[in-house]
């Protein structure tokens, strides 16, 4: 009998040992699939795939979660976002998306899923194939319930992107460097010799005296920032009043993106100063201005879209970036920011839509030139709406009247009522017109 329970132990023994084994070589087995599928060696195949290529493929997402599944929804399609830092950080994914989406007074947050949270590091996000970000208000805090990815709360700056003066909230502003994001620039070995030689300029630069238009107080700053900007030798584009030009510039504050600067076709100098009597001057600060007042407009149609809870239904509104006067060898030019992708125009300075009516983005270029002028107690429209996207640029502005004061209103472009009614003639309010209440145009 004793011997029997000893051979019977030692039979369970050995089965238990087969067990442990067995489960043991399974864990190792599952461990190592693991490890083959993780993650990081996604994220690792992708950084290079991103630095060789430039570019990123983002998918924006709601700032806010909502549904039972508290989710953020999807903003647009995905859109490749140009990435050119030689490292890729989270940081340098934040300015590129910031860059690329332009979207004021607002920052990149990047989350793991369409579920959050925040990442805080490269470790944290969980695939590079398609990078989710939101944009927050900079100036909110986040609530307390959103952690990141270490279970810490992520904090947002509140500084404003760009300050000139303590003069006001400009509308038209410069920007300044202390503001601005920065981040130190990824240098390779080669390039970290090359500093060791002495270094000359790629071709001659050109000194511009740059000056702000303050919309809060309507005033122009008296003193100008001098900065130096190289201009390329090809035309960048050609339209019927001006002929532009691709520009960079080293200088801290304007060596974030490529500029484009605009000059004055020859005929156009003769007309503006023999049939409306004004000075080069004058006439591209009211280009400014006219641009102040489309920004302003659009801002404001923005607002209204946020305020009366419409942002899910409406979507993304149009927007336009600032636009600066400037002498450059005497000569008087625009400069502003360049735009990436490709040019659209939505309704002409004559008032005739230039897109089918079935266009998303020509629809609204149409409701806000319905919303301008309905702001206005019908004495302007905004009119010449074009440019990449959902960014604007170049627009003109149609008067009731064409002269006030003994001076012609707005810039050559200004077509007065005839192009009012030309729009009106052919607008029929579609579901953006609608959605914010606007009144149906008559003649």
């Amino acid at each position: 009998m004793q011997a029997y329970r000893a051979d019977f132990a030692r039979f369970i023994n050995s089965k238990m040992a087969d067990r442990k084994r067995t489960w043991a070589s399974f864990k190792n087995q599952m461990k190592a699939k693991r490890l083959k599928n993780t993650g990081k060696n996604i994220n690792k195949t992708g950084k290079h795939n991103i630095l060789d290529r430039k570019e990123l493929v983002v998918q924006r997402l709601s700032a806010e979660v909502s549904g039972k599944a508290q989710k953020y929804t999807r903003v647009g399609p995905r859109e490749f976002v140009t990435y050119q830092d030689g490292e890729l950080t989270v940081e340098g994914i934040k300015e590129a998306c910031e860059r690329h989406f332009a979207l004021e007074d607002m920052s990149c947050d990047i989350l793991a899923s369409d579920q959050g949270p925040s990442c805080t590091s490269m470790e944290h996000i969980p695939d590079l194939k398609v990078i989710h970000v939101r944009f927050i208000n900079e100036t909110s805090k986040l609530k307390k319930d959103e952690k990141s990815c270490n279970h810490q709360p992520r904090h947002v700056s509140s500084v404003p992107s760009v300050l000139v003066s303590d003069r006001g909230n400009h509308e038209n502003e410069i920007p300044y460097s202390s503001t601005r994001k920065s981040y130190p620039k990824s240098l390779s070995v080669s390039q970290m010799i090359k500093l060791g030689k002495t270094l000359k300029p790629d071709a001659a630069g050109k000194i511009f005296d740059i000056y702000s238009f303050n919309l809060e107080t309507m005033t122009w700053d008296c003193i100008p920032q001098k900065v130096e900007f190289i201009i390329e030798d090809d035309v960048l584009g050609s339209g019927g009043f001006r002929t532009a030009y691709k520009a960079t510039s080293s200088y801290s504050g304007y060596n974030h993106t490529p500029w484009v600067v605009k000059k004055y076709l020859d005929h156009v100098k003769k007309e503006i100063k023999e049939d409306l009597r004004l000075s080069m001057e004058e006439h591209t600060k009211k280009i400014v201005q006219m641009h102040a007042l489309a920004k302003n407009t659009a801002s404001q149609l923005t607002k209204k879209v946020k305020e009366e809870g419409l942002t899910t239904q409406y979507g993304e509104t149009l927007k336009f970036k600032d636009v600066f006067f400037a002498k450059v060898d005497e000569e008087c030019v625009t400069l502003e920011e360049f735009i990436e992708g490709d040019f659209v125009k939505y309704i002409n300075n004559t008032g005739k839509a230039c897109v089918p009516d079935s266009d998303i983005i020509g629809q609204k270029a149409q409701c806000l030139a319905h919303f301008s002028y309905e702001k206005s107690k019908s004495e302007l429209m905004i009119l010449d709406i074009q440019g990449s996207g959902h960014m604007l640029f170049d627009p003109e502005i149609a008067t009731a009247d064409l002269i006030k004061d003994r001076e012609v209103l707005f810039c050559a472009g200004n077509l007065t009522e005839i192009a009012i009614n030309e729009f009106i003639s052919h607008h029929s309010c579609n579901e953006f017109c609608r959605l914010i209440g606007l009144k149906v145009l008559e003649s």
